[in-house]
């Protein structure tokens, strides 16, 4: 009896992550990864109101401390009551307000570029345990999709 009760919590706790939606797999942390698979940051993914945003935890080569001091004071539906210039990048919600379109897609949202501070439109796709971020300016074929790689 011990074996097969065993054998049944194997089963559950190693099949459990494919039952669960597909946003909740989304949810959690990723690292981002440049175009030489070097880790840039480490982001937390999290949904708020139906939207997806996205906070850095870690900026590769950088103290917590670093300030976006290449950011524009203000941003379009950027909802931060500062001076977006003097946050700090480790905390700031830069991946914010997309919109769910499926369980595994979320679309016409925005993100900061912290090197740059140039702000893009935004849509994410979940495939596997990656996340697929494309930035872009006006049409989506205009612009560059990262894929993040979700920490484990």
């Amino acid at each position: 009896m011990k074996k097969i009760l065993l054998f049944l919590s194997f089963i559950v706790f190693t099949y459990a992550n494919d039952f669960l939606p597909q946003n909740a797999k989304l949810i959690g942390e990723y690292n981002s990864v440049d175009e030489d698979n070097k880790i840039t940051g480490t982001w937390i993914i999290y949904e708020e109101n139906n939207l997806l945003y996205g906070k850095m935890t870690k900026v590769a080569g950088y103290s917590d401390d670093k300030i976006c001091d290449k950011c524009k004071k203000s941003y379009e539906e950027f909802d931060y009551s500062n001076d977006a210039s003097k946050m700090k990048l480790v905390g700031a919600p830069l991946l914010y307000k997309l919109k769910k379109v499926s369980d595994t897609e979320y679309k016409n949202g925005f993100i900061i570029d912290p090197k740059s501070g140039k702000n893009y439109k935004a849509n994410a796709k979940i495939i596997g345990d990656k996340l697929e971020l494309r930035g872009y300016i006006g049409f989506s074929l205009l612009g560059r999709t990262q894929t993040w790689i979700k920490v484990k």
